[in-house]
């Protein structure tokens, strides 16, 4: 159940991290709009939404040539993979679905 309710959550976060940059995008051509701060992508990428963030910026062309956005981008990156392969190496229990049942690799 807890895997269900983190698979949503990561739907969820990466779909608004997606319409943070196309309303960002849209903002930035019409000058009197109010636009998304950058601080507010960078915590929808935290909260899980790297994948989405990172779709958004290059399908919109969206901060791609703004360097410093994009080492906070791939910062949070790194310390995500980094925080997922240390759950997975310290407590593999939790992840154990993922691998394949050695028993039904046993010849009979």
């Amino acid at each position: 159940m807890l895997w269900w309710i983190i698979l949503i959550w990561l739907g969820i976060i990466n779909s608004v991290a997606i319409v943070l940059c196309f309303l960002d995008k849209h903002a930035s051509f019409r000058p009197l709009a109010r636009r998304i701060p950058e601080m507010r992508l960078y915590i929808s990428a935290a909260l899980g939404g790297t994948p989405g963030l990172l779709l958004g910026m290059y399908a919109f062309r969206h901060k791609t040539k703004k360097v410093s956005f994009q080492a906070v981008i791939i910062i949070i990156a790194a310390l995500q993979t980094a925080a997922l392969v240390y759950a997975i190496t310290s407590f593999p229990e939790l992840f154990s679905f993922f691998y394949a049942d050695p028993s039904l690799s046993q010849p009979v």
